[in-house]
C-alpha cells in the first residue's frame, strides 16, 4: 500500500486543519465565535485555499506521489465547483 508523503500531511494539517478552524471560528456568522471577518473575505479565503491545495505539490515539491497528488487536486477542484 502506498504510503502518503509526509510533506504532503502536513500541508493538508495546516490548510485543512488549522486555517480552516481559525477562519470558521473568526467568521461573522450566527455560529462564529469571535465574529470578525466577514463573510465576503471567508469565502474569499476559501478560494484562495482551494486554489492553493491544487498548486500545493508543484510548490512542496510532493507531486510525483500520485495520491497525494490526486488527493489535492481533487479536493482543491471540489472546492472550486460551483454549489448544486
Amino acid at each position: 500500500m502506498p504510503r502518503f508523503d509526509e510533506t504532503a500531511k502536513v500541508v493538508m494539517l495546516v490548510l485543512g486543519g488549522a486555517a480552516a478552524a481559525v477562519l470558521a471560528i473568526g467568521t461573522n456568522w450566527s455560529r462564529g465565535i469571535v465574529r470578525v471577518t466577514p463573510p465576503a473575505v471567508h469565502g474569499v479565503a476559501d478560494i484562495g485555499a482551494t486554489i492553493a491545495l491544487i498548486i500545493a505539490p508543484l510548490v512542496f515539491g510532493f507531486s510525483q506521489h500520485t495520491l497525494a497528488l490526486v488527493i489535492y487536486v481533487a479536493v482543491g477542484a471540489g472546492g472550486l465547483a460551483p454549489p448544486c
